[in-house]
């Protein structure tokens, strides 16, 4: 029953860091009107190379 137990526990663990990793790759979006979008972040671009960004 023990080997049970720690068989799920790990399944569920691998299956949270895989996601998290999934979510990483995921993160930053570049939308058609040259705002960025992440999960954290709304950032906006002022010129070239310069973004501002805000929670």
């Amino acid at each position: 029953m023990g080997l049970l137990l720690a068989a799920v526990s790990s399944l569920h663990i691998s299956v949270l860091v895989l996601l998290f990793a999934a979510t990483l790759d995921k993160v930053w979006w570049v939308l058609p009107d040259g705002q960025s979008v992440s999960l954290w972040y709304h950032c906006v671009a002022l010129q070239h190379n310069a973004l501002r960004c805000r929670e």
